[in-house]
């Protein structure tokens, strides 16, 4: 009896065995015939112009595709869809241009049968002209998405709103001008620059933020497991939260309240494990930072009156200014961080 089981054992070891090697072939068999070694490669190009003149709305899509999107000064949105993909597969990407009623749309199209296809192969690049001044939104699943990184670009775009996100690429985003900006990615690096808006909103999962030269009214940044740093910007009501990654504001200032709100403008800075460094150049804001095992380093107008509220387990504060002066209030909240708080030169 012991020695069937043993054979029913054997037999039914084999024939999964079997299957793993038949598993493995046919993988190899795809990776060396289909879209990998040994695959004829082909390069297709394919270029289109679609007029924005009367469109209210502009919305790009891609699955594989990176995005390079640049300004014109005038004329038609041009559009240029390369690939560089193995032949048996140049008929599964398609790219769908279509205008309903002054929505316009730009979507990668993955057919049936597409599978994996190599990163870097399949590229769009639009150029939109500056007079299109409607809703914009543009998404890649796994490309870059670059807009107006070129140093050459004529001007800022301005837009009633722009949304812009990805899932496992970079982006990289200047000269964008509109009432409401959302930034959002999930694993890659997010770089903005020369952005202007009312509401700013960047949300990064796993990848770092960084912003220059912007201006913005109500901020609201959140990385879970990357840094956030912006230099050169100014803000009113500011919001930024880390779970793993420090914070770094340098040359910072507050925005005036162009909206007229009656608000006072405030920032409020929360990190769990990362430091928190500022240089902020406003002498009527509140301030709030909180730390759990990071240190904080604030440097301030030298002639602002401060109320420094520091309340930490067993970290200790060391400062330049008077710690229970009168004037807006400053508070340091932390579990193990000491605080630094420094008369700016």
């Amino acid at each position: 009896k012991n020695r069937k089981m043993s054979a029913w054992k054997i037999a039914l070891i084999s024939i999964a065995l079997g299957l793993v090697l038949f598993g493995i072939g046919v993988a190899i068999s795809m990776a060396g015939g289909e879209w990998g070694f040994g695959a004829n490669y082909v390069n297709i190009e394919e270029k289109q112009e679609i007029d924005l003149s009367t469109a209210h709305s502009l919305d790009i899509g891609c699955t594989y595709a990176d995005i390079d999107i640049v300004s014109s000064q005038n004329g038609p949105c041009e559009i240029k869809y390369s690939r560089n993909i193995p032949e048996t597969l140049a008929g599964k990407l398609k790219l769908e241009v279509a205008d309903e009623k002054g929505s316009v749309r730009i979507k990668e199209n993955v057919l049936p049968g597409a599978g994996f296809l190599p990163g870097g192969g399949v590229k769009l690049e639009i150029s939109i002209p500056m007079s299109f001044k409607g809703k914009f939104s543009c998404s890649s699943a796994s490309g870059h998405i670059l807009f107006n990184t070129d140093a050459n670009s004529p001007g800022v775009n301005e837009y009633e709103t722009a949304k812009i996100s990805s899932v496992s690429g970079e982006v990289s985003i200047a000269k964008i001008k509109a009432k409401d900006i959302e930034i959002d990615n999930a694993s890659g690096k997010i770089t903005l620059d020369g952005m202007a808006s009312v509401n700013l909103f960047v949300s990064n999962a796993s990848g770092g933020i960084v912003i220059s030269g912007t201006n913005s009214e109500e901020v609201f940044i959140k990385s879970v497991s990357g840094s956030i740093e912006a230099t050169s910007s100014s803000f009113r009501h500011a919001k930024m939260e880390s779970t793993s990654g420090g914070i770094a504001l340098r040359s910072v200032s507050e925005m005036q309240d162009e909206t007229k709100s009656g608000r006072n403008g405030f920032m409020k800075l929360n990190t769990a494990s990362g430091s928190v460094n500022v240089e902020y150049y406003s002498k009527s804001a509140e301030l709030n930072i909180k730390t759990v095992s990071g240190g904080v380093q604030l440097t301030l107008p030298a002639d602002s009156q401060n109320n420094i509220k520091f309340d930490s387990v067993s970290g200790k504060i060391n400062s330049e200014f008077d710690i229970d002066n009168k004037g807006r209030v400053v508070r340091i909240n932390t579990v193990s961080g000491s605080a630094e708080l420094i008369k700016a030169k």
